[in-house]
């Protein structure tokens, strides 16, 4: 397999950050066994502090080198998707920065926070063959424009991003094909 880098393009890419943010976010209202995606606007964030409470084993990057998910707790690479299951409903659990605790329910938008320099370089992604698919995120603390993204890209990716939103039910461990939202 060939694995081809893409770069994420800033307009301005020249600022040097320092010092940390505090990125807040809520995942959409998830069930038991469901898993958010997410990529980190910030350089040092891990999984496992992202979602503390979440079952030691249930975090994920896609290697699409081999068409697989690999299991991965550690520090989340800028650009790179990642997914985390929620917690177990019905155990309380405290929550990162002494923030109250909690007690997932079913559903549970489960708050999360990114802790470190936000990113701002040009952030490359080694990715295999679109045949495999790819878990890619957004590095900035940002929106990015997805006009530019594929402009910048028109090389690598042939034409047409995905998006992901979990509205319907998993069903025989699969989710709804409908839960994407194709642009090109």
């Amino acid at each position: 397999l060939q694995v081809l880098n893409k770069d994420f393009k800033r307009l301005n890419d020249d600022a040097v950050n320092t010092g940390k943010i505090i990125y807040k976010r809520n995942a959409a209202p998830m069930v038991n066994f469901d898993y958010t995606y997410w990529s980190s606007p910030v350089f040092g964030q891990t999984a496992k502090n992202l979602s503390p409470n979440t079952l030691a084993d249930k975090y994920f990057r896609y290697d699409s080198t081999v068409d697989d998910w690999k299991f991965h707790d550690g520090v989340m690479d800028a650009g790179v998707g990642y997914i985390i299951r929620v917690p177990k409903p019905g155990n309380t659990y405290t929550l990162p920065l002494g923030n109250p605790e909690v007690v997932p329910s079913t559903p549970y938008a489960q708050p999360v926070e990114f802790v470190g320099t936000p990113n701002n370089k040009i952030a490359p992604v080694a990715v295999g063959p679109e045949d495999n698919g790819n878990l890619i995120g957004n590095p900035y603390p940002s929106a990015m424009s997805a006009d530019a993204f594929l402009a910048a890209n028109v090389n690598e990716i042939e034409g047409t991003i995905y998006f992901w939103t979990h509205s319907t039910p998993i069903a025989n461990n699969d989710y709804a094909s409908s839960d994407f939202a194709s642009y090109n």
